[in-house]
């Protein structure tokens, strides 16, 4: 059986209003990878030029601060992320209220292994619940009032990597679930130390 191919449309920079609504009818119609919907490997519905990037690519600029972000309700989250142990480009928890769409995990495309950035995310989105083999990972958590999330695809990546598994699936991909594996609890554990782990409380001495 040969592998599919996978296609892209192209960005649209110099197309007209009404080729811009056919770009997104197409992408729609056809479906994107990412997505699991189709073979186009165009990351957003389309339609955006470049001088109008999406709501969910001006997201993706802004998670990619390491904590001075503009937002206020992003800085906290990224120097916390930081602070787990050390500095890191990316931080993959972000406000809910800057989230245009959320979508329901399932493993990634791409092959990967365990990061340092999934053992720290899963230990932000801790909150201080305690870590074990098979231990409940919630993708949203609620600090200081405000809700935050595990992106898109950290959150696939890491099921991918195996270091966690979805526990059931829900309706509302905010309400899910995810579960420690083993590998993710040794993984968590090589990449922070215990007695940091201890100090954010979310390992018992």
């Amino acid at each position: 059986m040969r592998a599919s191919k996978l296609y892209a449309l192209p960005s649209g920079f110099e197309l007209e209003a009404d080729s811009l609504s056919f770009e997104r009818e197409l992408i729609a119609t056809i479906g994107r990878h990412d997505l699991g919907t189709g073979p186009l490997t165009n990351q957003t519905d389309g339609g955006e030029g470049p001088s109008n990037p999406s709501e969910e690519s001006r997201q993706r600029h802004l998670a990619s601060l390491g904590g001075e972000a503009d937002d206020p309700e992003r800085r906290p989250i990224n120097e916390f992320f930081n602070a787990i142990g050390g500095k890191q480009s990316s931080v993959p928890v972000k406000p809910l209220s800057s989230w245009r769409h959320v979508e329901p995990l399932r493993a990634s495309v791409k092959k990967i292994g365990p990061t340092d950035r999934m053992a720290k995310a899963i230990v932000a989105i801790a909150n201080e619940l305690m870590l074990f083999v098979n231990s409940p990972i919630p993708r949203l958590v609620v600090v200081r009032g405000t809700e935050f999330l595990i992106e898109n695809g950290c959150g696939r990546e890491m099921i991918k990597a195996g270091v966690v598994r979805l526990s059931e699936r829900v309706s509302d991909p905010r309400d899910e679930v995810m579960q420690l594996t083993s590998l993710g609890f040794r993984h968590v554990r090589d990449v922070i130390s215990e007695s940091r782990l201890i100090e954010l409380g979310v390992l018992e001495p």
